[in-house]
C-alpha cells in the first residue's frame, strides 16, 4: 500500500521532529516507515494477524485495539484509510481527539467516494454500525461534506489537506488499484465556528424537485439520432469520448441537467455514473437547475460574430444553431488525429469542419 512518501509527509507536518506517533491500522507498516524518521517513539495498532506479525518483525510496538486509547497522549495520531473500514468511526474520532497532546495533530486519509466496508465486526453484512454522514457525488463535494459533517462536529479544525493517489494491492483482474485519497492534517484543540468554511464554497447534492433521479428523461427521436451520430464519430471502444456533447444535448433538450439525464447519458455510453457526475459538476457550462426563461450560450469565431452583426444590421434574424450547420466539431473525414500535416503558424479553423 502507498499513500505518501517521506518527503510528502514532511510537508504535511511542516518538518517537525521528535515526540510520539501512533499509527492506527498500520497494515504491513510500509506507510508507517515513511513517518517513522520524524519521531522518537512509534507505536501501531492492527487487527489483522498476518499484518501484526510483519509489524513485529519491523520492531514496532503493537498496541491492542481495545485499549490503545488508554496508553497516554500522542503528538501525532495517523488514521489512514481506517474510517471507512471500521464499524464505529465516530467513536474512533472521539478517541483520537481525547488522546492528543494540547498541540497534537491528527492525520486522516479516507478514500472518496465513500464506500464503507467492514471486514471484522460490524452488523454482519460488512456495513458499519456507525455510517459517516458524508454527502455528495463528486470528490470535491464529498471532501466538503467530510469536513463539515464529520470532522467539525468531532472538534477537529482543518490546517491543510491534499489529494493523493492511493495505490493498493489488486486481484486477478488487475495488478493494483489507484484510488483518490483525501489526506487531512487536523488540530484537535481548535473548534472552527466561522461560517466561511471550505464546505460552504462547494456544492453538495441534495434531491430537489428540479434535480433528482426520478425526473423522467430520455432523448426525443431527433436528439436520439443526434446522440447516435455523435457516438458513431468515435472508434469502437471509445464512445465515452462523446460524454461532453451528449451532456450538452441533454441540457439543450431539458433546459438543465437533472440526475436522471446524467443517468441516461451514462447508460447510453456504458460508463459508471460517477464519471458523468464528475464531468457535469466540474464544467460550469452544465446547469444543475433552471437558470431562467432563456439560457444563452455562445462559442463563436470572429467570422461568426461578423455574420450575426451583418444580419442584425440588415434586419434579418441570424441563423439558429451551429454556424456550420453541423452538430459535431470533429472533421468530416475522420476524428481528429496527429497523422495529417500541421497547418502554418497562427490560429485557423480546419476546412473539414
Amino acid at each position: 500500500m502507498f499513500v505518501f512518501s517521506s518527503e510528502q509527509f514532511a510537508r504535511l507536518v511542516e518538518g517537525r521532529t521528535g515526540g510520539r506517533l501512533l499509527d492506527l491500522g498500520a497494515g504491513d507498516g510500509a506507510v508507517t516507515s515513511q513517518m517513522e524518521p520524524f519521531f522518537d517513539e512509534v507505536s501501531v495498532t492492527e487487527i489483522s494477524a498476518p499484518m501484526r506479525k510483519i509489524l513485529a518483525r519491523r520492531k514496532y510496538r503493537i498496541l491492542e485495539i481495545e485499549n490503545w486509547a488508554n496508553s497516554g497522549l500522542w503528538d501525532v495520531i495517523s488514521c489512514l484509510n481506517v474510517l471507512d473500514r471500521c464499524s464505529k468511526p465516530e467513536e474512533l474520532l472521539a478517541q483520537i481527539h481525547d488522546s492528543l497532546t494540547p498541540e497534537g495533530k491528527a492525520i486522516f486519509a479516507i478514500v472518496l467516494p465513500y464506500q464503507p466496508y467492514v471486514e471484522v465486526g460490524g452488523k454482519g453484512d460488512h456495513q458499519p454500525e456507525e455510517r459517516l454522514p458524508i454527502e455528495g457525488i463528486s470528490f470535491d463535494e464529498q471532501v466538503a461534506s467530510f469536513v463539515k459533517n464529520v470532522l467539525h462536529p468531532a472538534n477537529f479544525q482543518v490546517e491543510k489537506w491534499t489529494r493523493l493517489p492511493y495505490l493498493c494491492e489488486g486481484d486477478l483482474q488487475q495488478a493494483y488499484y489507484w484510488l483518490s485519497d483525501a489526506v487531512f492534517v487536523r488540530n484537535a484543540r481548535g473548534v472552527q465556528t466561522s461560517s466561511s468554511a471550505l464546505s460552504d464554497n462547494l456544492f453538495v447534492h441534495r434531491d430537489s424537485p428540479e434535480d433528482n433521479p426520478d425526473i423522467p428523461f430520455e432523448f426525443d427521436a431527433n436528439n436520439k439520432k443526434r446522440a447516435e451520430a455523435l457516438m458513431a464519430i468515435y472508434p469502437e471502444g471509445h464512445k465515452r469520448a462523446a460524454l461532453l456533447p451528449l451532456l450538452d444535448l441533454a441540457q439543450r433538450q431539458h433546459g438543465w441537467l437533472p440526475l436522471s439525464a446524467m443517468h441516461h447519458v451514462a447508460d447510453m455510453l456504458e460508463i459508471p455514473r460517477m464519471r458523468v457526475y464528475e464531468v457535469a459538476t466540474f464544467y460550469t457550462m452544465y446547469m444543475r437547475k433552471p437558470m431562467g426563461k432563456y439560457h444563452l450560450q455562445e462559442d463563436l469565431t470572429g467570422k461568426d460574430m461578423d455574420e450575426i452583426l451583418e444580419d442584425l444590421k440588415a434586419g434579418r434574424k441570424p441563423k439558429a444553431g451551429p454556424r456550420s450547420g453541423r452538430f459535431a466539431c470533429e472533421p468530416i473525414g475522420e476524428p481528429t488525429s496527429l497523422k495529417g500535416e500541421p497547418t502554418g503558424p497562427g490560429f485557423g479553423v480546419q476546412p473539414g469542419l
